[in-house]
């Protein structure tokens, strides 16, 4: 079934203020790091109970106030349990308020009410589902009044304050609540008594935050039909205010209130932020990695001061799943060590490869690893910003000393002008990097001119596939071919399910894409036979609207059916690994496959899709120490973590092969897990799992070694161009031959002028 892959939406757009530090010179890019944004972080001495995740941390009085929950998985049902400790994280005393849900309990951030009393809202749980057919629905929504020794004050189900439910509750100077449910506001007062209540008029849709400002007054983010708006409330009236300018994209944050020298303390997945309404900019308080602290993820975090946060996150380490309650100070600027930076820039940066940087950061005594992720640039209109400022750079000879790129960035544009290091040089001279050790065939696709410029830890396969009774021993085809074997189907078979013209094209080009695109001299070829093949191809296909999908995803499909009973006879196929090649086979055709690639006048028509590509700047006055650290990606360790991809290491590869071709624990449905992989048999539980044969995975083997080129797509305006100029071909007003001509000249020069 063909994959619908969204693209992610943009981060944040920001002005990041910082102080120059030591750099790679004028060889390479300015690098800065911030010793301003570094703290220090210090585990409290807090036992979170086994298997807990936190969900809030709050000040109470001179205590902190703690909310954890249990999950228990297999019965469907959770714990909360409230702990009190103090500034230190030793534990004062666990408070029980008594209440309890049979399936869910879930209490929301508490609120200091002064004397140690805590306002918040609850929601319990005590369905009974024991029969599914006759379920005994039973959950409520509860504001409380209490005090930290477990005493409630009041209860009040939230129904009978005149609100469904509550969204987000905030305090008020005189001591009230003002809470949030979808467009209603409303007041209660200390003993949890309706004062007044209003639904919004207007495009309010719902509220994600109230927070107070350090104005003192009431923000309300809350978004309506055309997007996210910020504005303030008049507790008195209920009144809100006009929308306020902020000059940033507020969905990229979790909003933490006041600073003592902030307006607002914003947290994104590389930091903590200051924001000031009267300069609309951001200032960097709390840089994560600068400040060795591996996660970006934070269960709870809560602001104490500008210069003290309280944060707590789960972790992974010796096969235990730990929370941490931790306090992170800040560090004089004078007593931070200085060392040679080195830059590193991508977009968005995998938590493993930050907790790389961070101990290569730790335990190198010269140089530092200083990040830069391009995603800030992105935005909700542009989600290109970042990949095209990134470019920008690199093509400017601005480039980070490392760069991780995804397959949206075409290094090999720039390797083309010499921008990279050789990676060879290195691997070479010490055999742990031997080529051998890896798939050459990999290594190769990342070659220019004989020089490795970057490689991938892990890839995919990207490849077109059907069963071989239908298919036979296919190596490859064009696209005449492809037209003459549609035409000759089994009685009642389609080709393709979900196609567009758009997406197809859109992949036969990125999978060839050297057919139409030559990296070093910036020239293109979209007047050549191959791509007057693929327009002719894709002219029947029907074209990428919401109509379309609207009909092929309402009608009575058997999904789990329409490879097995020969309804379509061909799916695009994204092989990550053995598992998903078992699948292929046994799930979704149920007998042997050929995979036979996309249309192509060269090579098999398939390719490989890197996820990660590592290459080092040739302007790196640091080189040494930047391999140093690249280096790693493909030590045994790292290797030995891949089990989402398919490992460019063969030790591991062979390792994953021994795996899946041997059955290990059984789940109660009957699906095998693999190490590594979790395969599922609930589509066709009759056919349960089985392990791959070596034939199968020696035939997997040979096909993913057969694969030279690696897919890179065009950037947006180049595949904008096509779209617009081929329009007229497909609705029948222009020759193939005229749209290509127009499509060549104007690529060209595009072209041209961005190089």
């Amino acid at each position: 079934m063909r994959k619908n892959i969204k693209r992610a939406l943009a981060l944040l757009i920001a002005i990041i203020m910082i102080v120059p530090y030591a750099g790679c010179g004028k060889k390479g890019a300015t690098v800065t790091f911030n010793k301003n944004a570094v703290f220090k972080e210090e585990i409290l001495n807090f036992e979170i109970g086994e298997g807990e995740e936190v969900n809030s941390v709050t000040k109470v009085g001179d205590n902190l106030m703690v909310v954890a929950v249990k999950y228990d998985y297999d019965a469907g049902s959770s714990k909360t349990n409230i702990y009190l400790t103090d500034m230190d994280g030793k534990l004062v005393k666990t408070i029980d308020f008594g209440l309890t849900g049979k399936n869910y309990f879930y209490l929301e951030r508490p609120i200091d009410a002064g004397n140690g009393n805590v306002f918040f809202s609850c929601y319990v749980d005590n369905s009974d589902y024991s029969d599914p057919d006759n379920p005994i629905y039973d959950s409520a929504q509860y504001y409380v009044s209490a005090n930290i020794d477990g005493q409630i004050n009041k209860k009040v189900e939230i129904t009978e304050l005149g609100i469904d439910y509550v969204e987000s509750t905030v305090a008020l100077a005189d001591g009230n609540l003002l809470a949030t449910c979808n467009k209603t506001f409303a007041v209660f007062d200390k003993d949890l008594k309706l004062v007044k209540k209003k639904e919004m008029e207007g495009s309010m849709e719902w509220v994600r935050n109230l927070f107070t400002g350090k104005d003192g007054k009431i923000y309300v983010f809350y978004y309506n039909t055309d997007g996210s708006v910020l504005s303030t409330i008049d507790p008195e009236t209920l009144e809100l205010s006009s929308p306020i300018e902020v000059g940033i994209n507020l969905n990229s944050y979790e909003i933490y209130g006041t600073g003592d020298n902030y307006d607002l303390f914003l947290r994104s997945d590389t930091g903590i932020y200051g924001y000031n309404f009267s300069t609309k900019e951001l200032t960097e308080v709390f840089n994560f990695i600068d400040s060795d602290v591996a996660t970006s993820y934070f269960g709870a975090f809560y602001a104490l001061d500008d210069k003290t946060f309280l944060g707590t996150y789960s972790d992974w380490s010796d096969d235990q799943y730990r929370t941490y309650l931790c306090r992170y100070t800040k560090v004089d600027p004078s007593d931070v060590v200085e060392k040679e930076t080195i830059s590193l820039g991508c977009l968005y940066i995998d938590t493993e490869v930050k907790k790389d940087v961070i101990k290569f950061n730790k335990t190198n005594p010269e140089y530092r690893i200083v990040v830069r992720d391009y995603s800030m640039y992105q935005t909700e209109d542009d989600y290109q910003a970042g990949t095209n400022k990134m470019n920008s750079e690199i093509a400017a000879g601005q480039s980070p000393d490392i760069i991780i790129a995804s397959s949206g960035t075409n290094l090999m544009n720039y390797a083309a002008k010499g921008l990279f290091v050789d990676l060879y040089q290195y691997m070479d001279a010490d055999p742990t990097y031997a080529r051998s050790n890896y798939f050459e065939n990999v290594l190769k696709a990342c070659e220019y001119d004989g020089k490795l410029v970057f490689f991938s830890p892990y890839f995919y396969v990207n490849t077109l596939a059907g069963k071989k009774s239908i298919l036979g021993d296919r190596k490859s085809w064009t696209f005449e071919e492809m037209t003459e074997f549609s035409k000759n189907l089994p009685a009642g078979s389609q080709l393709m399910f979900a196609v567009t013209r758009e997406d197809f094209m859109t992949t036969c080009i990125s999978v060839d894409i050297n057919s139409y695109v030559n990296a070093a001299e910036h020239s293109c070829s979209f007047d050549n036979d191959q791509f007057k093949a693929l327009l002719t191809f894709v002219k029947d296909l029907p074209a990428r609207t919401d109509e379309f999908y609207e009909k092929i995803y309402s009608d009575d499909i058997d999904y789990e059916g329409m490879y097995r009973n020969d309804k379509y006879v061909l799916t695009d196929a994204y092989l990550s690994g053995f598992d998903n090649y078992r699948s292929l086979v046994q799930d979704t055709f149920g007998e042997e496959v050929t995979l036979v690639g996309y249309p192509s006048s060269t090579g098999n028509g398939a390719a490989l899709g890197l996820y990660e590509m590592f290459a080092i700047s040739s302007k790196c006055k640091h080189s040494d120490a930047a391999w140093d650290f690249v280096k790693q990606m493909l030590d045994d360790e790292h290797m030995a973590k891949v089990t989402w991809g398919i490992p460019l290491s063969v030790k591991r590869f062979n390792e994953l092969a021994e795996n899946s071709m041997k059955e290990q624990n059984l789940e109660e449905d009957g699906a095998v897990i693999y190490e590594g992989a979790y395969v599922s048999s609930s589509m066709y539980p009759e056919n349960q799992a089985k392990p791959l044969t070596q034939k199968e995975v020696d035939q997997f083997t040979e096909y993913i070694k057969s694969i030279n080129t690696y897919s890179s797509y065009l950037d947006e305006s180049v595949m904008n161009i096509i779209y617009e100029e081929a329009a007229p071909f497909f609705e029948g007003q222009k020759s193939v031959d005229e749209v290509t001509s127009i499509i060549q000249q104007r690529v060209s020069i595009y072209l041209n002028e961005k190089n």
